[in-house]
């Protein structure tokens, strides 16, 4: 009986000593941590759009410029996503990652346009488009 008594009365106090550190962890929607909290959207209709352009050597077309648009009406609507950085990521039919993550800081228009020329993404290869906002 002693024999099992003892991993028993250990387990339990190092189950109740973890316990009690996750007890004190503080989450705060501009810090990161484990647990949750509500994270208030700076703008709900925020989205992101790409161009083309015909690239002469491969013959393909290709993605251009990526553009992050948080639309609202004049105002403080528009300017609560200024200074905001973004990460747009292309993605194909299965949504694997076509390229390289595309990074940048919203402007106090709203909106923010970044070259990806240089990627040489195939236009057709991008079937879905996914924008973070943070900050």
């Amino acid at each position: 009986m002693k024999k099992y008594l003892i991993p028993v009365v250990a387990g339990m106090a190092v189950f109740g000593s973890v316990t009690a550190f996750a007890a004190t962890l503080n989450v705060t929607s501009s810090s990161l941590g484990s647990g949750n909290a509500s994270v208030a959207a700076c703008n709900s209709d925020a989205g992101v759009s790409y161009t083309g352009g015909f690239a002469a050597t491969p013959h393909v077309y290709q993605v251009a410029t990526t553009t992050v648009t948080t639309p609202g009406p004049v105002g403080p609507a528009v300017a609560v996503c200024a200074g905001k950085t973004y990460k747009v990521t292309f993605l194909d039919l299965s949504n694997a990652q076509v390229g390289s993550e595309v990074t940048g800081t919203i402007g106090t228009d709203g909106t923010d346009t970044t070259s990806v020329a240089s990627q040489g993404i195939a236009a057709s290869a991008v079937a879905n488009v996914a924008v973070v906002i943070t900050g």
